[in-house]
């Protein structure tokens, strides 16, 4: 783990040449037996180095670098992040947050910025559950299923890491500052991009790339057929791990690349128990009675339709469907084509 100004400085310049850690990978060689402004100039130097290199070298200020290391910013190695070599990963990544939050297992949930009310709801409840069962719940940070998974991981109080395709000096998407900052507290930010880089078409899939690396598994949630997630998915299988696909209605388009996923060999997934028993871990159930719940009330007396449920209970379209997921979720109720009951 590197704090130091000097040598935060030298990973600016690494990564501002190679972010996905895949053009000169000797860089990292002999990182250490040199000063930070020794190795810095050994890489001017460094003849392969292309004109928009050299421009993004000179771009990079030193006072940047000392308000990141103020705030408490770090680059975790390789070593620090558990990352395999071998698969283009960058040799380290710049982090805000709580490293103590690293020893746990990590596994990435994503989807589509486009999102559906069920696709969130599915999102929120993988997340609370699986972050109960111990892992730390990595996104992207993205609108939809992202932010879903980042929110729902706070609010239940389990740990949560966002990956973010610019610099640390700026969050992207900028409306999700709040919720960066927020994670800031419980869980690690991250980056492979050098402070003062601003999101570049390419830094998506270079992100998503190293999500696939950092986790032990990905869990696709809701996927379009032109989605990054796939991308995620893909990289991650052919990394060796474990990819986990949420099924949706096969009229829905925002859920054609999640079933191409499954068609491919990707594991269907409708439990987050599912998960934890393919990985061989154990975990009490998280369902539970709850007699006070007005849907679980207003099926006492048998099978509704959504229409008269939300006739029942007031609770409006968009709440009471995500409530519906979550109770299903939890195997308390079932669907079928009386509508909803109670699970026997």
């Amino acid at each position: 783990m590197v704090r130091t100004p000097g040598s935060l400085l030298l990973w600016q310049h690494l990564l501002a040449v190679d972010p996905a850690g895949t053009r000169f990978p000797d860089l990292l060689e002999g990182l250490g037996t040199f000063s930070s402004t020794a190795q810095i100039g050994r890489l001017k130097a460094d003849g392969r180095l292309t004109p928009a290199d050299r421009s993004r070298l000179d771009k990079i200020h030193q006072g940047a670098t000392l308000e990141f290391a103020e705030r408490g910013g770090m680059v975790l190695s390789a070593e620090d992040l558990g990352l395999e070599p071998g698969f283009g990963l960058p040799g380290g990544l710049f982090a805000l947050g709580d490293p103590q939050t690293l020893a746990k297992p990590r596994l990435a949930i994503v989807g589509t910025r486009t999102a559906s009310t069920y696709g969130k709801a599915c999102a929120a409840k993988f997340a609370e559950h699986l972050g109960a069962a111990g892992f730390a719940l990595v996104s992207g940070g993205a609108f939809g299923i992202d932010a879903a998974v980042h929110q729902a991981s706070l609010s239940a109080g389990v740990t949560t890491h966002a990956v973010l395709p610019v610099g640390l000096d700026r969050w992207y998407p900028a409306s999700n500052g709040p919720l960066f900052e927020r994670i800031v507290e419980q869980g690690l930010v991250f980056s492979q991009f050098p402070l003062g880089m601003t999101a570049r078409v390419e830094n998506f899939l270079q992100r998503n790339h190293t999500i696939a690396g950092l986790v032990d598994a990905v869990l696709i949630i809701e996927a379009p057929e032109t989605s990054g997630a796939l991308y995620t998915a893909r990289a991650a299988a052919e990394m060796g791990r474990e990819v986990f696909v949420v099924p949706g209605q096969i009229s829905t388009a925002t859920f054609r690349g999640s079933h191409a996923l499954i068609r491919d060999g990707a594991t269907l997934c409708d439990h987050p128990d599912q998960i934890l028993e393919q990985l061989g871990i154990t975990m009490p159930s998280q369902a539970e009675a709850r007699p006070d719940d007005p849907i679980l009330a207003a099926l006492a007396g048998g099978a509704l339709r959504s229409d008269a449920l939300g006739r029942a209970t007031g609770l409006n379209p968009a709440d009471l469907a995500s409530r519906l997921t979550d109770l299903e979720l939890d195997g308390l109720i079932i669907s079928g084509p009386d509508g909803y009951a109670l699970r026997p």
